[in-house]
């Protein structure tokens, strides 16, 4: 995202734990105190996300207890009793981001969309400037068109790619792509000859946590 972006998920069943300040908070307090007029706070986009993300993760001002409780309550009045409902911490996967980029800085984490496709994570991570990973055209839709992420910050991973969702990466703009056969190879040839590939290796370590043959 260009613009900065104000990142409120008040109804989605998120909180952040996380209450430390960071560089654009003290910033803020800072510029509050030598005008001594109060300004509003944005969330930003390099990488530092500023207060307001974290009041509107709390639900517009409720505590993080307060907030929990609210949504459990709310479960209640539900038609479809039997179904599950998940709550998630955003303020872990901004913790982690912090520490992949303090431990990596000059290294941009491309993000599994398929690992969970829920939006407002998806939103904060493009306000963090990460980079995504996409396994189908309607992920790269959701991100093209719904997020707005920029089409340098994707990737297509999928290696064995429809023609349509060829014609429709190119469209988007979208050049970053796999590939790990010839077919392909000829395949993205012919359909987005601008397209810029990036070969998948096949390895085998029977040493490996998780094993890829």
């Amino acid at each position: 995202m260009d613009d900065d972006t104000h990142v409120d998920n008040s109804s989605s069943g998120v909180i952040d734990e996380h209450e430390e300040e960071t560089p654009a908070d003290n910033a803020q307090h800072q510029t509050t105190r030598s005008s001594r007029k109060p300004k509003s706070r944005k969330t930003k986009t390099n990488g530092e996300l500023g207060p307001s993300w974290k009041e509107g993760c709390y639900g517009r001002g409720l505590g993080k207890r307060a907030f929990i409780k609210k949504l459990i309550e709310e479960q209640k009045t539900r038609e479809d009793q039997d179904d599950s409902f998940m709550l998630f911490d955003l303020g872990d996967v901004f913790k982690k981001w912090r520490k992949w980029k303090k431990a990596m800085p000059r290294v941009t984490p491309f993000y599994a969309v398929k690992c969970n496709p829920d939006e407002s994570v998806l939103r904060l991570l493009s306000a963090l400037n990460c980079g995504f990973d996409c396994a189908s055209k309607g992920e790269l839709q959701f991100l093209r068109e719904t997020i707005g992420v920029h089409p340098e910050r994707i990737i297509n991973a999928n290696t064995w790619k429809q023609c349509s969702h060829l014609e429709y990466a190119r469209k988007r703009g979208v050049k970053m792509m796999t590939f790990d056969c010839e077919e392909e190879l000829d395949k993205v040839k012919k359909i987005y000859p601008e397209a810029e590939l990036v070969l998948r290796l096949s390895i085998y370590d029977p040493t490996a946590d998780l094993p890829f043959e």
